[in-house]
């Protein structure tokens, strides 16, 4: 509990003890007020970032604060280490997103007829190693209509042999299982709308409404179960499963 004083009269305060006494007890008064101010002007920001920041603001992680003290009290050898560790962290990062990504080489030709310096004509230039660079590009994502056109033969005898249909996620349904999938992922996994994620079909050029986007989800939930349902009986039938019962 804070020490409270009554602030005398002033005009009353005759000798120099009195003075230095009032003065002592003011200035801590001030330095507890200034505490104070300092504390409540924390708990504001941090009331103003949990209700007004962005989502990744609104939580500081911990093992952020933590990282960051470590590095205020950090030498200058344990810094070149950890930066050290970072880069190769990184390059083995990168190779790994090189050898898993698909690769697609650009050739791009020397434009030019001659040389700058000599004047004497490429063309008869000694071709050197290529000079390599990369970089990561996105490939939107495109819809196409896929037309199966199943082949007919006529016997002379009048007999049409026809060639097999292909399978259908839902008996007479034109939307592929690519499609099914993509909705189902999408709807379920990366928690998008089926509003935002018809507006992305739309600007693909194949405009879906709301309730067939459903209808495909709910193709590939039944699918999944009746999945789901066939594998457990038929581990809890198989021969393993019997002998662990009986014994």
């Amino acid at each position: 509990m804070e020490e409270r004083i009554d602030i005398p009269d002033l005009d009353e305060i005759n000798d120099l003890g009195s003075a230095k006494f009032l003065i002592r007890h003011l200035l801590k008064m001030l330095q507890q007020m200034q505490e104070t101010i300092e504390g409540l002007r924390h708990d504001i920001q941090e009331l103003s970032r949990a209700h007004h920041g962005q989502k990744s603001e609104r939580v500081v992680p911990v093992d952020r604060e933590i990282r960051k003290s470590k590095r205020a009290e950090e030498t200058p050898e344990e810094r070149a280490e950890r930066l050290e560790k970072t880069r190769q962290k990184r390059e083995k990062n990168r190779e790994k997103r090189r050898d898993k990504t698909p690769t697609e080489v650009v050739v791009h030709e020397v434009l030019d007829e001659m040389c700058i310096a000599c004047g004497c004509s490429l063309d008869e230039a000694t071709q050197v190693a290529d000079e390599v660079t990369e970089e990561y590009e996105y490939v939107p994502a495109h819809i196409l209509r896929r037309e199966h056109r199943r082949e007919r033969k006529v016997c002379a005898c009048g007999q049409f042999a026809v060639a097999p249909a292909p399978q259908r996620v839902v008996e007479g349904g034109i939307y592929g299982p690519g499609l099914h999938v993509r909705t189902a992922v999408a709807k379920c996994a990366d928690s998008i709308p089926l509003d935002r994620l018809a507006k992305g079909f739309r600007r693909a050029g194949v405009p879906l409404s709301k309730s067939t986007m459903c209808a495909l989800s709910d193709a590939v939930a039944r699918k999944c179960s009746w999945g789901a349902i066939s594998f457990t009986v038929q581990q809890a039938t198989s021969s393993r499963w019997q002998t662990a019962c009986s014994s």
